[in-house]
């Protein structure tokens, strides 16, 4: 994680001296964009003249600060080049040194794009490429993570301010950022500046305002409701605890294990017809059951005689989501939290006989369900003696989240809740001109699928009218991740990725793919000297005119008897031999994997199948088998006929 021994910068830039502040992204070493007007807002003595002078020019800017001691002041930046000073006075100097004029990108997403070179992150040679990372020309500053209820303008920085890159400084920074930003630099030998304002496990919702959230759907009830709360925490959390009242006794009332918010099977041995066994510790979807929503989990346990009339500890491990854990039909506590191990009191009074029937109802929002830890987390204890409940357990899934409304998402869950990182990440640097953005997220939005792509083009709208700028704004499309598969019909990730592909369409935005280069068995692929890379030779081509980036993306299709012809953007070949990755789609509605020959920006599918051949779909899965690429070897954008 970051370090949190850099969390020293203040709200402000400040000098013993001087009695001017600025906001954060003033320090010494910043990056000012270049060839724009930069403002410069912040707080003086009340009343008094306030001054900028930019060494880069013989002019001075002034106004007067008002009775708060605000100001503003908009100068103009030069070319590429410095080192400079700025000189903010009002009777006393602040002065900002060693500041260049270059261009300035701002990187955010999730923990693709948090990942740090170091740290938690260890990406491919990182220890050398820490050792060889030193550039003065590269400038980097970290938006410390914060959460707020409604929109500021002050943030903390997690690097003191502006850093040189280099060694200590480029250790625990993004590493997406870091060689987007070094490639940046080699080509176009200017300075740059590099903002990264990430935080991994966060939703796309989370990073857009609620000025425009409210215009997509699926978030203008809660956009409503937040407004209608002040957006104010103590409003928002009681309004919260309504609605989640509310809806339990929903959910409640269609659990066959529940009646009128009492449980049913708690108190004495299931059996017949619904219960099946299942060895835990396990995720119940690894067991066939593909659902969401609550199930009853029991085991009766024979204890030592030794141990009757004993305080005892009961240890489940990590349950995902929610639990209420009974014990002889008595409640022995409830947790909420997939992360958060379970260990309960067990008292000597309700120990009162050798064997304990234990029933856990586990209730999952999203994800695998179940009592999912480590088998030696599994146990029951008696002072140092333990017993293991790893093991057959009876299960019988009580109800799905499909049949209820969307569950009220808690104010304090910052990582999910709409527009809090936007107010306190974003909101205080739309001030500072930039060049662009690089994008890296999606992962967390796999619940939500279908509406991502309004969300993600919502959100680059809005951040482009904030900062009164159509900047570019570049995505990188899912990598690669989990049981490599030719084709997975339901996969959530080949739907996040077609909808990134389809914000791409947007002008001025761009793609990156990323599905060749990601790892079956880690969410975080250490090959992001590859990301870097390719989303700087993106930016060369499309906002910089001085590079030749492109991939292979689907154009059209055409079904010729029991064959569908694929028509792409260019010419493509196999990058091991035989083509893979593509299916048919027949009338029956089943998909058949097809033989694929490859004839320049064609496609000839084929399968043997019964059924009239109605569309095709490539690269369709969470970690497809895929191998086709352009002639410079990009990898074709996975996609659907539709």
């Amino acid at each position: 994680m970051r370090n949190i021994g850099l969390i020293l910068a203040s709200l402000f830039v400040m000098s013993a001296s001087a009695d001017v502040t600025l906001p954060a992204y003033f320090s010494d070493n910043m990056v000012v964009q270049r060839n724009d007007m930069l403002p410069v807002a912040g707080k003086a003595r009340p009343g008094r003249e306030v001054s900028v002078k930019a060494s880069w020019s013989d002019s001075k800017f002034s106004t007067k600060a008002d009775a708060d001691g605000r100001f503003r002041i908009e100068i103009p930046t030069p070319e590429a080049g410095g080192p400079y000073t700025i000189t903010v006075s009002d009777g006393k100097k602040l002065v900002l040194r060693n500041v260049m004029s270059g261009d300035v990108w701002f990187c955010s997403g999730q923990s693709n794009m948090e990942m740090p070179l170091a740290g938690w992150g260890k990406v491919m040679d990182y220890e050398k490429e820490i050792a060889n990372s030193s550039n003065p020309d590269i400038r980097l500053l970290e938006i410390h993570d914060a959460f707020t209820y409604q929109p500021v303008s002050d943030f903390s920085t997690d690097t003191d301010g502006w850093a040189l890159c280099g060694p200590g400084k480029v250790d625990e920074f993004s590493a997406t950022a870091y060689f987007f930003g070094r490639q940046l630099q080699k080509e176009l030998n200017i300075p740059i500046g590099l903002i990264d304002s990430s935080w991994g496990g966060t939703n796309a919702e989370c990073w857009t305002p609620a000025t425009h959230l409210g215009n997509v759907k699926g978030f203008s009830d809660k956009v409503a409701s937040m407004a209608e709360c002040g957006f104010v925490r103590e409003n928002l959390e009681a309004l919260y605890r309504r609605q989640t009242d509310d809806w339990f006794n929903q959910f409640d009332s269609l659990d066959e294990g529940m009646s009128e918010r009492k449980p049913l099977w708690v108190d004495m041995s299931q059996t017949g017809d619904g219960w099946d066994l299942m060895s835990l510790p396990t995720l119940w979807e690894r067991k066939g059951y593909d659902f969401d929503g609550s199930a009853w989990l029991q085991k009766r346990v024979e204890i030592p005689a030794s141990w009757v009339g004993k305080p005892l500890k009961l240890s489940l491990g990590t349950i995902d989501d929610y639990d209420i854990t009974y014990v002889n039909g008595k409640e022995i506590g409830k947790t909420d939290g997939h992360l958060k191990k379970r260990v309960y009191d067990i008292s000597q009074d309700l120990n009162n006989q050798q064997s304990l029937l234990i029933t856990v109802r586990v209730v999952d929002f999203g994800g695998g369900g179940g009592i999912y830890g480590a088998p030696e987390d599994l146990k029951l204890e008696c002072g140092s003696e333990s017993l293991s409940l790893a093991g057959d357990w009876l299960f019988r899934k009580g109800t799905e989240l499909s049949q209820v409304s969307s569950r009220p998402l808690s104010p304090g869950d910052v990582l999910h809740y709409p527009t809090l990182l936007y107010n306190a990440m974003v909101a205080p640097v739309t001030q500072f001109p930039i060049k662009g953005v690089i994008w890296y997220q999606g992962e967390n939005n796999e619940k939500n699928p279908d509406n991502y792509s309004a969300l993600l083009q919502t959100m680059i709208r809005s951040w482009r009218e904030v900062w009164n700028k159509d900047f570019p704004f570049y995505i990188v499309q899912l990598a690669n991740f989990r049981e490599p598969m030719v084709f997975q019909q339901k996969s959530r990730w080949a739907k996040i990725r077609e909808a990134q592909a389809q914000a791409a369409r947007m002008d001025g935005v761009g793609l990156i793919s990323a599905v060749d280069i990601g790892l079956a068995d880690d969410i975080h692929p250490k090959n992001k000297q590859e990301v870097g890379r390719r989303l700087a030779m993106l930016a060369m081509t499309d906002t910089y005119g001085k590079g030749d980036y492109h991939h292979p993306e689907f154009k059209g299709y055409e079904i010729i008897g029991d064959s569908v012809v694929i028509e792409l953007s260019e010419p493509v070949v196999a990058k091991d031999g035989k083509a893979k990755g593509f299916v048919i789609e027949g009338a029956d509605g089943e998909f058949y994997e097809a033989d694929a020959k490859i004839s320049g920006n064609k496609v000839f599918l084929q399968a043997k199948m019964k059924a009239v051949p109605v569309g095709a779909r490539y690269g369709w899965a969470d970690n497809p088998i895929c191998n086709v690429a352009g002639l410079n070897g990009m990898p074709l954008i996975p996609f659907r006929t539709f």
